[in-house]
């Protein structure tokens, strides 16, 4: 079971990039997700997707619960203005059809919005589900 002091968390680093700049050109948000353990790291996680979208933005950002290895459609928007910076992502689990949204705030730039229909994540250290 992963704790912390403040409930479940993880912090994620997240680029969202559009090719070409303009709406409906291909979006591409990578993120990169540290997962806590106390105040240790427990695991890390990747999530990438593509699709379309618009913008550009980099974030770092704390995140409640963790990270679902998996298969996932997503729509992310992340952004900032170089001081403030959040990211809200909505996603839909693949195999069970269920929708969550989940949010965080922390530091960003930019601002994008993409939309992902088949998203991975993937975790390195324990690849396991949380309890």
């Amino acid at each position: 079971m992963r704790v912390d002091p403040y409930g479940f968390w993880y912090l994620d680093f997240g680029a969202g990039v559009s090719l070409p700049a303009i709406p409906g050109g291909i979006g591409i948000n990578t993120s990169v997700q540290v997962v806590f353990n106390g105040i240790f790291p427990s695991d890390i996680c990747i999530t990438s997707g593509a699709g379309f979208g618009i913008g550009d933005s980099l974030t770092a950002t704390v995140f409640p619960g963790v990270p679902t290895p998996g298969f996932k459609g997503r729509v992310t928007v992340q952004g900032g203005n170089g001081v403030i910076g959040g990211k809200a992502v909505y996603s839909i689990n693949r195999d069970t059809g269920k929708g969550e949204i989940s949010a965080g705030v922390g530091v960003g730039v930019g601002v994008s919005a993409t939309f992902t229909p088949v998203t991975q994540t993937k975790c390195f250290l324990t690849c396991e589900e949380p309890n």
